[in-house]
């Protein structure tokens, strides 16, 4: 018996989906749908859905017709905790659908505008060694799990960086503390000290003002 693999340029791709036909389907976090040989693994098809995949596709017949469907979206604890490395290994933009394929299908998924980062404008960086190295572990410890490891959203959450809560002490307080944006999906930490709420903010505007000189010396380059 034959065995083959085929090497995905990232992590984090969809389970697969062997068929009767000699075809096996597989998504990738890289947007592509694709549907290789059993025997050999050579890729007869392919299409590209526009965001990551990374669920397992299933097969279905309805009035004599064979399709394939496949639930496209970006997720997981990758999507989350990873920062840079789940931000690297998916397509950026995020539209959960349930896609359907048939053969001689003639429907075509709608063009959809790449993201747009927002500006970067931290506050200006007054904290000390000390504070930030202290806000870092809280950071870890408490907001990591969903806004990402160093600050760096993998896309699922808001990147903190570009919050504009950050210029706002009293503001910062009151979404972390009291629960202010709860009703969109951000929990409150009551149990946090003001001071270490605010170690947490001078970390990440830390983390914003290194991502903003990278960025402008990149642009020198």
């Amino acid at each position: 018996r034959e065995i083959w693999r085929v090497e995905q340029p990232s992590l984090w791709n969809g389970g697969t989906l062997a068929t009767a036909g000699n075809l096996v389907f597989e998504g990738a976090s890289s947007g592509e749908f694709a549907a290789y040989r059993a025997d050999g693994g050579s890729k007869v098809w392919s299409t590209f859905v526009q965001t990551a995949i990374i669920g397992a596709p299933v097969t279905y017949q309805v009035g004599g017709e064979q399709y394939v469907a496949i639930a496209a979206g970006w997720g997981g604890s990758l999507g989350l905790k990873k920062g840079p490395i789940g931000l690297d290994a998916h397509v950026l933009s995020n539209r959960p659908r349930v896609l359907a394929f048939k053969l001689h299908g003639t429907e075509a998924l709608p063009n959809i505008p790449p993201p747009e980062k927002p500006p970067l404008n931290p506050p200006r960086e007054i904290a000390t060694a000390r504070v930030i190295s202290k806000g870092d572990a809280a950071y870890t410890n408490h907001c990591s799990p969903c806004h990402g490891y160093w600050a760096i959203s993998a896309g699922e959450v808001p990147d903190l960086r570009y919050s504009t809560a950050l210029a706002d002490r009293s503001m910062f307080l009151r979404i972390v503390r009291d629960g202010f944006l709860r009703t969109a999906g951000m929990p409150a930490f009551p149990q946090l000290h003001p001071t270490e709420v605010d170690r947490i903010r001078a970390y990440i505007i830390h983390r914003a003002n290194q991502q903003l000189e990278e960025d402008h010396q990149s642009q020198r380059r």
